[in-house]
């Protein structure tokens, strides 16, 4: 019974993983300028995935390599799978809105030189004026 409860808290560290990984998929899907919750779901994911670790260098330091590779192919795979699928979609999200993102600063930046050529905004001429008070 000792191992079966192992076993299922090392699966449940996988589904608490994909709960984080779907929820930052979410947040990526919705735009924000706002990243403190993407910040705060990656640090549970770093805590998550040591639990796991710790969880499985256990069952293979108590002799149970079999039982585990056993298990993981049964229950823990298709949540890897999903895991990783929810991965590569927000890579992909978070490639989209750093290409956007790129687009805007140049943007910006073309338009700051624009502005510069025609209109002189940043242009020194030189000369100071001064007002003061007449005495």
């Amino acid at each position: 019974m000792e191992l079966e409860a192992r076993l299922q808290s090392w699966k449940m560290t996988f589904e608490q993983l994909l709960r984080i990984a779907d929820q930052q998929l979410q947040l990526l899907r919705t735009p924000t300028e706002d990243l403190e919750p993407l910040a705060a779901l990656a640090e549970e994911w770093k805590e998550w995935q040591a639990k796991s670790d710790q969880l499985a260098q256990a069952l293979k330091d108590s002799g149970h390599d079999e039982q585990m590779k056993v298990f993981f192919n049964a229950e823990i795979r298709p949540i890897a799978m999903q895991i990783q699928s929810r991965v590569e979609e927000s890579e992909k999200q978070l490639k989209a809105q750093v290409a956007v993102t790129g687009e805007v600063i140049k943007d910006t930046k073309d338009r700051r030189m624009l502005m510069n050529a025609y209109y002189g905004m940043n242009q020194n001429d030189g000369i100071s004026y001064y007002v003061d008070e007449k005495k």
